[in-house]
C-alpha cells in the first residue's frame, strides 16, 4: 500500500519524489494497514475471551448483537500503534533504497 500511495501521490502533483511525499505514503500505508487488521485483532481478542468454541460462532455474534461497525473498535488506537510504525519505517526504507542506488522494487 505505500508504494503504490507514493505512486498515486506523485502523479496526481506531477512532483518529484522526496521526503512530503514519503512521509503523506506512509501515513496512508498506516491507514490502510490499521483499517485491514482492526476486525482481526478483535476477533482474536474476543475469541481468547469467550467461551463459544469457534471463531466463526463469535464473528456471527458479534456482527448479529453488536453489528458490522463493532469490528472496527479500538480503530484509534491501533492507527496509535502502527501509524508511528510505517511513519519511520517507510522513509527509512526510501533512504536506504537511494543510497544503495534501488528504485521501484
Amino acid at each position: 500500500s505505500y508504494d503504490h500511495a507514493k505512486h498515486k501521490l506523485l502523479r496526481w502533483s506531477g512532483g518529484m519524489d522526496g521526503t512530503r511525499y514519503h512521509v503523506l505514503a506512509s501515513l496512508a500505508s498506516g491507514v490502510v494497514a490499521t483499517t485491514v487488521a482492526a476486525p482481526f485483532d478483535m476477533l482474536k481478542t474476543r475469541v481468547m475471551v469467550s467461551s463459544q468454541s469457534s471463531t466463526l460462532e463469535v464473528l456471527r455474534c458479534i456482527v448479529r448483537v453488536e453489528g458490522p461497525s463493532s469490528l472496527f473498535r479500538g480503530w484509534l488506537p491501533a492507527y496509535c500503534r502502527l501509524g508511528p510504525h510505517s511513519l519511520i519505517c517507510f522513509p527509512i526504507q526510501e533512504q536506504i533504497r537511494a543510497m544503495l542506488g534501488l528504485g521501484y522494487l
